[in-house]
């Protein structure tokens, strides 16, 4: 089997795991609203599966429902379209929100504040409306809402859109390969310290293909079958840069020892690591928590080592994550540690060659697979009126995965099977009465397809757009909509 076989496989997998648990059926209950968007889905491929009857959950649902292709927005950017589907109002081409991130505030050796972060947000959420007006609500996974939103009466955790801990979203590239000559070339030892020019000379086409922003290329060198190196975490001001010592050693047996953070894990070609917990100490009794992963691409003739970015850790976030605060290290403790950065470093390596497609399918499949997990866990407590949950992995396999081959077909069509599992598996869940909304996202442009709306309920005729789910959720709840709202109610 090739590697996208193999790639094609991991999907099954997480398809095949859909049926083996069913959640509490046949009495009335919370939540009464559920909201499951999956970003990036294409109207018009679900239609041909629906017809097909290879989407046997979402067809049972919306035959007693509705399934509508949805009308574009003017929205492009990702952040503009998520604003829009939670505020009611087309965002066009402008921004979400501006993100600004404030440093712990040292003096003496002593923290006086912490880190903060701030976002101006033009209007609030419908989840956020839904709270004020008294109704317990559950945000989980949600695109561009970081900082969260403080809920009076329920809980959020922010999801794409969060940053690793420097303020971005970038991998490391490890090689022992030969460096590039000209600029931009790199060959210091430590992890984080230098990135490429863009559009420096000469080397790798790789490295000439990533941007500063996505990621770097650390040239580093074998001696006595050990590296040892450095990770380098944020840079604070007026302090040297942060790091911690990480060593790599050659196993003659095959594979690699990584030493990081106290931590000590062996690692085999094509397979990633679990994560590891790090703390960069600061000053008296404050350090700064993260979590990483590394994919060791091959260990033989040269290394080739994928470090994830340095994500918040969710047990003990640089800057919270949750609303309320201790949420996100609630669910790290009920389901695993989990990763707060989104999917755009692993796309980047992937496409600058660095990262294989099995190691990015099974990062992104993992992603769904975890969002699963949350999803059920919280509507099983029964105790929200509403529960949105946003799968932003489906978006990264769309745009891995975009080409006309038959391979990338492949993995796409089993990652709609995919969807439909998880679909129905939430709806398993859920109590008597509960409604069901599914849909998608997608960017406003001809060639791009249409996102879907899907409902266990009728809807009354006419068009829908990603405007109109915010207050027909409101009015499920028997919340009245906010004036300002460009969408209607379409129940």
């Amino acid at each position: 089997m090739s590697c996208l076989g193999v790639a094609v496989s991991v999907l099954l997998v997480l398809g095949a795991e859909g049926c083996a648990r069913s959640g509490p059926q046949g009495r009335p209950g919370n939540p009464k609203v559920v909201v499951l968007g999956f970003a990036g889905l294409d109207a018009g491929v679900v239609r041909e599966l629906l017809d097909a009857h290879a989407m046997p959950e979402l067809e049972r649902i919306v035959a007693q429902g509705t399934f509508r292709a949805l009308t574009p927005l003017a929205a492009t950017d990702p952040a503009a379209r998520w604003s829009s589907f939670a505020t009611s109002r087309d965002r066009g081409s402008s921004a979400a929100s501006d993100l600004t991130l404030e440093p712990p505030v040292l003096f003496a050796g002593f923290l006086l504040r912490g880190p903060r972060a701030h976002a101006s947000r033009p209007e609030e959420s419908f989840w956020e409306t839904a709270d004020r007006r008294g109704k317990t609500v559950v945000g989980l996974a949600l695109p561009y809402e970081f900082p969260p939103a403080r809920l009076t009466h329920g809980r959020t955790l922010s999801g794409i859109g969060v940053p690793d801990l420097p303020g971005g979203d970038r991998f490391t590239y490890l090689t022992t390969a030969e460096p590039p000559s000209g600029p931009g070339a790199c060959s210091r030892d430590d992890a984080n310290a230098c990135a490429p020019d863009e559009g420096g000379g000469g080397g790798a086409s790789a490295e000439e293909s990533i941007a500063p922003r996505d990621g770097t290329v650390v040239h580093l060198g074998w001696r006595g079958g050990r590296i040892e190196t450095a990770l380098g975490g944020p840079q604070l001001p007026g302090r040297a840069p942060l790091e911690l010592p990480l060593s790599i050693r050659r196993r003659p047996e095959g594979g690699v020892l990584l030493e990081l953070g106290g931590d000590d894990r062996v690692l085999l070609p094509g397979e990633w690591s679990d994560w590891f917990r790090v703390r960069f100490p600061v000053t008296h009794g404050y350090g700064i928590s993260a979590i990483c992963r590394f994919y060791l691409v091959r260990d033989a003739p040269d290394l080739g080592l994928y470090l994830s970015p340095l994500s918040y850790d969710p047990s003990a976030p640089y800057i919270p994550i949750s609303s309320p605060e201790g949420f996100s290290a609630s669910l790290a403790g009920a389901l695993g540690e989990f990763g707060s950065s989104g999917w755009t470093a692993e796309d980047a390596a992937f496409r600058a060659g660095l990262l294989p497609e099995l190691g990015l399918v099974e990062e992104l499949t993992g992603r769904m697979r975890f969002s699963r997990a949350l999803t059920l866990h919280e509507i099983d407590l029964r105790d929200a009126e509403l529960v949105v949950s946003v799968f932003s992995a489906t978006e990264g396999l769309g745009r891995a995965f975009s080409g006309d081959d038959e391979a990338s077909r492949e993995v796409m069509h089993r990652t709609y099977l995919a969807v439909d599992q998880i679909v129905g598996d939430v709806a398993r869940h859920l109590p008597d009465g509960a409604r069901l909304i599914v849909f998608s996202d997608r960017a406003a442009s001809a060639s791009s397809g249409r996102g879907f709306l899907g409902t266990s309920f009728r809807l009354r005729d006419g068009d829908a757009s990603l405007l109109d789910i915010a207050p027909t959720v409101l009015t499920l709840l028997g919340v009245a909509a906010p004036p300002s709202y460009e969408g209607h109610a379409l129940d």
